[in-house]
């Protein structure tokens, strides 16, 4: 037994997504996470500063030689979305499917010093990029495996 047992991921199955639901509605989120996903910018995400601009970025905004074909993923995903209802989900599955699309891609790993916050902040460094791109143009979505 743990000493906490809401944080037991054994102690209780895992639920189903529930059709229609806005997490950022229900008001359950922590203020950091629903902040961030309101796109309020924050001190936590101070240390991404380091980020090159767009303009800076150089060879990494050019699409590869090779495009293999996306559309397939994107539908997938796209379906698996549904079940969390969330409204841009479907938009993001779409741009996804086009081949013009830059993606910018990252994914939690276990390491030192890792944990939520900083899986947290690798999501919102990923989408904050996608977006600058957008800003400058450039269709982008961003992808946390």
């Amino acid at each position: 037994m743990t000493a906490n047992v809401s944080s037991s991921s054994a102690t209780a199955p895992a639920e189903a997504p529930v059709a229609g639901l806005d997490l950022l509605a229900t008001e359950r989120l922590p203020p950091i996470p629903s902040a961030l996903l309101r796109g309020e910018a924050t001190e936590l995400l101070a240390p991404l500063r380091w980020l090159p601009g767009i303009a800076e970025a150089g060879e990494l905004c050019r699409p590869p030689a090779h495009r293999p074909d996306r559309r397939e993923l994107a539908a997938e995903l796209a379906d698996a979305q549904r079940a969390y209802s969330h409204p841009a989900a479907e938009e993001m599955a779409g741009k996804l499917a086009d081949p013009e699309t830059l993606v910018v891609v990252t994914g939690q790993q276990p390491g030192l010093f890792g944990g939520r916050l900083y899986a947290l902040s690798k999501a919102v460094a990923a989408a904050r990029w996608a977006a600058e791109l957008e800003a400058a143009g450039r269709p982008a979505v961003a992808v946390f495996w």
